[in-house]
């Protein structure tokens, strides 16, 4: 399993989005929030795969490998998508 390398910004400016929201952002993926994958899958994630994690919600990193399944970081999709689709968690 990689896990993702979190930014820990130190500039201390005020209205920081990491310092002061609290934002979480990958350094290895460059995934932010929602589309942050379960795993960091060691690389920079491409355009397309971005697309797919967080605006689909139909792409994961996890066991090493690329899966065709809902992203659970990004919450406001899925909270959003049980509304009207039933998603189950896979192991």
């Amino acid at each position: 399993m990689t896990e993702h390398k979190y930014l820990e910004c130190t500039c201390g400016e005020d209205g920081c989005i990491f310092c002061d929201g609290d934002l979480a952002s990958c350094t290895i993926c460059e995934g932010t929030e929602g589309s942050l994958t379960t795993e960091c899958c060691g690389r920079k994630i491409t355009e397309d795969e971005g697309y797919r994690i967080y605006k689909l919600g139909t792409l994961d990193f996890k066991g090493g490998k690329w899966v065709n399944t809902p992203n659970p970081c990004n919450q406001t999709l899925t909270r959003s998508c049980e509304r009207h689709h039933t998603f189950k968690e896979q192991s």
